[in-house]
């Protein structure tokens, strides 16, 4: 009997072994379905800080603007895309609550990228930290508290994002139907382009001819949704005088009527600086895009074969 009885105990004690050891190699289960309750309707306010970034963005009514490091609309997109990022952090495990685990997943206060919202009268700070090694989910923690959760989704790289990729960075957008004439101006030469019904006449001087319809259709879907790829919110107007731009162009559309302005932003011309009518900025864009607006006159002649038509 007591032979039997030591026989338990020793299992007994090789059990506990086994549970203890289970449990430090182990996640501890989720207490919680959510890291925060947040309404994404309620959203007002996110403030993004690391190490690299300072962005403020907040709503203005029902658009999204940055008000940190610039004033300035932000991607329309984004402004949704964030809030409903941020209203869905859903808890997959409670993975540590030691303060010395936070720089291992890059949840402590200097390697986390420390988000910010306002969604209510206290604000809520996530610090997010590195992604999980299936890339599927992302360690976070609750500012001023010890607590690390693995969280599901991909946030670190949405939110590390520069600041300029924050903002929107469209210069015009137009239903392609909607623009019925341009100018090209250049130093030496202009050319006006009319639409009449379906077609455009061209009018260089004294000269008139149709205009090659192609040439202008692609000029027409570029304008619909122009982008830029970055800023120039501090123009150095001694070396930018864009009252003698290299290339303008003047835009009427079926409401309104606007220029804009290029000049190349080096000797190479790699790159161009374009200032439009009303913006709140200078934007810069690339050679190519450049190209596709600066069209030779000759371009706009129509083929032999069409010219009979």
């Amino acid at each position: 009997m007591k032979k039997q009885s030591l026989i338990l105990v020793v299992i007994a004690v090789i059990l506990l072994v086994i549970y203890i050891f289970s449990q430090r190699s182990t996640p501890v289960k989720r207490s919680a379905d959510y890291l925060v309750k947040i309404d994404s309707a309620a959203i007002s306010k996110v403030e993004i800080l690391n190490e690299d970034q300072h962005v403020i963005l907040e709503k203005h009514g029902d658009e999204w603007w940055m008000t940190y490091p610039v004033e300035y609309p932000a991607n329309p997109r984004f402004g949704e895309d964030m809030s409903a990022k941020l209203s869905d952090l859903k808890i997959e495990n409670l993975i540590s609550q030691q303060p010395d685990k936070q720089e291992k997943f890059e949840v402590s206060d200097s390697s986390g990228i420390s988000v910010t919202v306002q969604a209510g009268k206290e604000p809520i700070t996530i610090i997010m930290g590195k992604i999980s090694e299936g890339y599927q989910h992302t360690y976070m923690r609750l500012l001023d508290s010890d607590n690390i959760y693995l969280v599901k989704g991909v946030f670190r790289s949405y939110f590390s994002r520069n600041a300029k990729d924050w903002r929107d960075k469209n210069i015009t957008k137009y239903n392609k139907e909607d623009f019925i004439g341009y100018t090209l101006t250049y130093p030496d030469k202009s050319m006006e382009l009319t639409k009449i019904d379906t077609g455009w006449v061209a009018k260089i001087g004294n000269e008139e001819f149709v205009a090659k319809k192609s040439i202008v259709k692609r000029i027409s879907n570029l304008l619909s949704n122009l982008n830029c790829f970055d800023f120039v919110d501090t123009l150095d107007t001694e070396k930018y005088d864009f009252s003698k731009p290299a290339f303008q162009l003047n835009v009427k559309t079926v409401t309104d009527q606007f220029a804009i302005r290029l000049l190349p932003e080096d000797e190479e011309a790699e790159k161009y600086i374009l200032e439009k009518d009303g913006a709140l900025t200078h934007f810069l864009i690339y050679k190519s895009t450049a190209n596709a607006l600066m069209k030779d006159f000759e371009e706009f002649r129509p083929d032999p074969e069409e010219e009979k038509k």
